[in-house]
Order: C-alpha cells, then sequence, then structure tokens
C-alpha cells in the first residue's frame, strides 16, 4: 500500500460505490473509494457545505439568479439613514435592481426604508436572524455594486454571502460530535449531492487522500511488470 497521496483530484465519480467505514476520533469520516484509496472526510467542512448549499438552493425565487432573491416583509421597516439627496434619488430609480438582490424598499424624505428583505435572514420561526448592522452594510454594498455595474452585476452581496458562511458553520457538526455509521453515511450521501462537494464553505478541503491499498488490479500490473522485465533481461542475456 502506498502512504500520504501526495497529489490527488477527486471528482464527483468518487462518491460512486464509496464505502463509509465510520468515524475517526470524533473528527473524521474513514472511507474507502471503489479503487482502494482510503480517504478522511472532515466531519465540520463536510456539514457546513451541506448546510450553505441547502440555504443557496432556497435563496433565488425558483434557484437562478435572474429570478431574484426570495424576499419577507417586515413587520417593521429597517430605517436606512445617512444616505445623501444623490444616493437616495439613485436607489430610487434602480428599485427594481435592488429588489432582485433581496431589498424591497421605500424612500421617504431623507431616508430609505427597507420593507422586505431577504427571506434566508429568517429563521424558520420566522425571527430576524441578522443584525440590523450587517443588513444595512450589505444594503449599502447592493447600491455601490448596482451602480459600479450600471445594473449588471445582482449578484448578492459579499457581505450577506459572508453572513452565510458563517451561518452554515456555526450550525455544522463540529470537531468532537460523536456520529453512528448510519449518520456518517447520511452525511455523506447529502455531501455527494452538493456542487462543491470537496470544500467547506471558507474553502477549507473536506476530503484528505491517506493510503491507497493495493487491489487485485495493481497486483495484476506489477506481476505483468515484473514479467516483462524478465523477459528483457532473457532478450539481452543472448547479446551479452
Amino acid at each position: 500500500m502506498k502512504f500520504l497521496i501526495d497529489a490527488h483530484k477527486f471528482t464527483k465519480d468518487v462518491f460512486n460505490d464509496l464505502r463509509v467505514t465510520g468515524q475517526i476520533d470524533s473528527k473524521f469520516i474513514g472511507c474507502v473509494t471503489s479503487d482502494g484509496m482510503v480517504v478522511m472526510v472532515d466531519q465540520h467542512a463536510a456539514h457546513e457545505r451541506v448546510r450553505l448549499e441547502c440555504m443557496l438552493a432556497v435563496l433565488y425565487k425558483d434557484g437562478s439568479v435572474g429570478s431574484g432573491v426570495a424576499v419577507t416583509r417586515l413587520g417593521s421597516p429597517i430605517i436606512v439613514s445617512g444616505m445623501s439627496r444623490a444616493d437616495r434619488h439613485f436607489v430610487s430609480q434602480v428599485r427594481d435592481s435592488l429588489g432582485k438582490m433581496g431589498f424591497v424598499l421605500e424612500v421617504k424624505d431623507s431616508e430609505v426604508h427597507l420593507t422586505a428583505i431577504p427571506t434566508i435572514c429568517f429563521t424558520d420561526s420566522g425571527e430576524l436572524n441578522i443584525s440590523v448592522d450587517v443588513l444595512t452594510d450589505a444594503f449599502r454594498e447592493g447600491v455601490d455594486q448596482v451602480r459600479d455595474s450600471r445594473g449588471s452585476n445582482l449578484s448578492l452581496p459579499q457581505r450577506l454571502t459572508e453572513y452565510l458562511h458563517s451561518r452554515a458553520c456555526h450550525g455544522a457538526i463540529r470537531f468532537g460530535d460523536g456520529l453512528s455509521l448510519g449518520q456518517c453515511q447520511a452525511l455523506l450521501s447529502q455531501l455527494a449531492v452538493c456542487d462543491l462537494p470537496f470544500q467547506c464553505a471558507h474553502g477549507r478541503p473536506s476530503f484528505a487522500p491517506v493510503i491507497k491499498l493495493k487491489t487485485r488490479d495493481d497486483e495484476k500490473e506489477e506481476e505483468k511488470g515484473v514479467r516483462e522485465g524478465l523477459q528483457f533481461l532473457k532478450l539481452r542475456s543472448h547479446f551479452v
């Protein structure tokens, strides 16, 4: 067997016939691939990725950026103050674009009132799950984004992306959490359908190759190599 694979690029095919052997040190999930490679899956990174992609799946109205961010109306508006007259005028002109980014608003006198915000910013019970400061910072970033791109960039502001990453992390399985074999298998099944299964929300790898076990095919290749080497030596002996 070969230890510590230096360079190996995983593809989603690795999940085909992936055998889960169980939890290791309450931190990793041991698995064996169909070609005999032993890998360790970081249980926190894996669950963080699953949680992030579950949130992204419900972020947009029909799952695509073009459809706009799904929003929920607020009981009382969030007031954004301190914006210049020019900025308030610009906001009123690009209201539809900001609405697609998840910020439904009204401009009133010297203030901007956010009347609906991304649904993902609420808990399942309907309570606000984001600080007003983070939300207003994200709104201001969104305004700058629309202005700088002339309305062509309606992707989620970076401040909201960071919020989602943090939320995915804080609710994920942590090192030290015990998992049964069934729970390990369920987590790997969820990870298998993710778009980016090999890294957490912050980019840390979720898969690490450890050992390449010798399979019957490997043994056959070695036997073939030995036979060919012996044949070469015999042939060479005729000319020495």
